[in-house]
């Protein structure tokens, strides 16, 4: 799976789902980008460790849980891509989780770099 196209336009989190989960409250978008920042850095740290021991079933619980975190706040294109390495953990499919851990950190560096920017600038 590759990532995104890098068009330097396209935003990693779809703020209108998050709107929706939120109500629209700034504050409780703040905080739920927080959480998704600490809980996706946790997640991939956890996976990284996972892909080094050959794990399956933490691959596959860690990609996971990125997965319904980022879908939750917006964040699709991440969602999709922890989606194909939880599909590929279970196959054995190590091909795959190689070529999405790569589209996974690419994708990562994206939502993290949106996600301090909106953290830091008070909206």
């Amino acid at each position: 799976m590759s990532g995104p196209p890098d068009d330097g336009k396209s935003v990693p989190i779809d703020r209108s789902i998050l709107a929706v989960l939120t109500g629209g409250d700034p504050l409780v978008e703040r905080r739920m980008l927080a959480v998704l920042r600490r809980a996706n850095n946790a997640d991939a740290a956890a996976l990284r460790e996972a892909v080094e021991r050959h794990d399956i079933a933490s691959i596959t619980r860690a990609s996971h849980r990125m997965m319904g975190a980022s879908r939750l706040a917006g964040a699709t294109t991440l969602a999709d891509i922890c989606a194909a390495i939880a599909r590929a953990g279970p196959a054995g499919d190590w091909d795959a989780i190689a070529a999405n851990r790569a589209a996974l950190d690419r994708e990562l560096d994206r939502v993290n770099g949106y996600l301090d920017m909106q953290l830091r600038d008070p909206q």
